[in-house]
């Protein structure tokens, strides 16, 4: 039971980093879209006071993934720490069920629409694979994380 234990808790410490890692993920894919497509065909039909409807969209867009990144730090680090026995609380996993809702949602919302037609289908496609794959290391921590607490109240 021991080593069933080490185990489980060693999942947990790497799976919080991989939640970590697609944080910042998150974080570099907004700054890639958001500053290196300038040039679109929605930047290029605004002018003026519509301008800053861009402005605000843009604030939104790094309001939310600074969110995400937020939770997901918070997630990962509490999941590592849980791993390692230095916090007793369960609350990240409350979080992480959140999160996975969240990521589930925008899974279906990106392969919903998918055709092979499409011209951002590769784009699409390489978004969907990276968010299952984050959806993955949520679920790994998430069972982990419960695994650990199962295992402790057992000893």
């Amino acid at each position: 039971m021991e080593a069933k234990l080490r185990k489980a808790e060693s999942i947990l410490a790497i799976s919080g980093m991989a939640v970590v890692a697609f944080g910042v993920w998150d974080v570099v894919s907004a700054v890639v879209s958001i500053f290196l497509i300038q040039n679109s065909v929605v930047q290029a039909t605004l002018e003026g006071s519509d301008r800053w409807v861009v402005v605000f969209t843009k604030i939104f867009i790094i309001i939310i993934v600074l969110i995400s990144l937020g939770l997901r730090t918070f997630i990962g680090l509490t999941a590592r720490s849980f791993g390692r026995g230095k916090d007793k609380g369960i609350g990240f996993l409350i979080v992480t069920a959140i999160l996975m809702a969240i990521n589930i949602i925008v899974v279906v919302l990106t392969v919903m629409p998918l055709t092979g037609t499409d011209s951002t289908f590769y784009t699409k496609l390489s978004d969907t694979i990276v968010n299952l794959t984050s959806l993955f290391a949520l679920l790994c921590l998430f069972i982990a994380g419960i695994r650990v607490r199962v295992l402790r109240n057992t000893k």
